[in-house]
Order: structure tokens, then C-alpha cells, then sequence
């Protein structure tokens, strides 16, 4: 399996904690060590982009944004 970790932090102190797993398309999220969110790969022209029914990722290498019903819980955009 392709799988890697990743952390991000923003300038409100959150932490947002992403396991990939590349072959399966899949990703596991945690915002501030909270419930896991399972979220699927969609097909994306730059950068990347996972999504379930609740929640949206977006990012590009180390900047990420997290969309909770189209409400934004975490970023760190520069």
C-alpha cells in the first residue's frame, strides 16, 4: 500500500492530521486529534481534492483546506 502521513497547522493553533492511503484512493482525517473523518479521492486538474457527504479537502502540497457543509474548519493557505 501507498500510505503516507501528514500533519498541518495553522495560524489559530489547529492541527490537522491526514493519513493517504494512495492505492485505494482513500483518506483518514483528524481536525485537533477529533473523530476520524473517511473521506474519497476525487479526480482533480491541480493539486488534490477528497470528499464524503460532510466534508471536502482540498490542498496543494503543504497547504490544506477543510470544508464542513460548505463552512471552512481549517486552513492554512498562505
Amino acid at each position: 500500500d501507498d500510505v503516507q502521513t501528514a500533519e498541518a497547522k495553522n495560524d489559530k493553533g489547529e492541527t490537522l492530521n491526514m493519513t493517504f492511503n494512495n492505492s485505494e484512493g482513500t483518506l483518514k482525517a483528524y481536525l485537533n486529534g477529533g473523530d476520524q473523518i473517511d473521506l474519497k479521492q476525487v479526480p482533480s486538474g491541480s493539486g488534490f481534492w477528497y470528499k464524503n457527504d460532510q466534508y471536502e479537502l482540498r490542498g496543494k502540497g503543504e497547504e490544506y483546506q477543510l470544508k464542513k457543509d460548505g463552512k471552512i474548519v481549517f486552513d492554512n493557505f498562505k
